[in-house]
């Protein structure tokens, strides 16, 4: 039996990266927030204990790593945290759904940033860096090319200038 603690919100969290729908056979993070200082970590799936842990008391989450994932995993998960005999509110419920096939996530309205996100912002940013020092070097071969061209010249009219005295 879970007993309240404090007022009528929920003090934890509970979210999944990269997000509640996973490929089969990749691997997933449960991520349990909170807001007090507990000594335990649980994470339930479908009314059961999954996983339990010591909590940090410095850290505001705890992660559980699963995977490699199969449809097993598939449920409902929520977390809980304790202090002493006292649990803290339970998580709202978190679904996670194990796929065969690979489903592109429509990102909810808003100006939300998830990992998916930020991996194709980095990826823009690395395409663009790899352009710009793409150009770099091609600025330097010119440059290159152009002074071996020049040391060949100069080299023979050296020459040249030789054989005529």
């Amino acid at each position: 039996m879970h007993t309240e603690s404090g007022g009528s919100l929920p003090d934890v969290t509970i979210c999944a990266e990269p997000g509640p729908v996973i490929f089969q056979g990749s691997f997933v993070t449960v991520v349990c927030s909170k807001s007090g200082d507990y000594d335990t970590v649980r994470l339930e799936k479908d009314g059961s204990i999954f996983m339990e842990k010591d909590s940090e008391p410095s850290m505001r989450e705890d992660r559980f790593h699963i995977g490699p994932v199969n449809k097993t995993i598939t449920g409902h998960y929520h977390c809980f945290y304790r202090k002493g005999n006292t649990w803290s509110n339970r998580s709202e419920k978190l679904e996670l759904k194990v796929i065969k096939e690979h489903v592109t996530q429509v990102p909810a309205p808003g100006p939300t940033m998830t990992s998916g996100t930020v991996i194709k912002v980095y990826t823009l940013e690395i395409s663009v860096r790899m352009g710009v020092a793409g150009l770099v070097l091609l600025i330097l071969l010119v440059i290159l090319t152009e002074a071996c061209c020049n040391h060949e010249e100069h080299h023979r009219l050296k020459c040249q200038n030789t054989v005529n005295r």
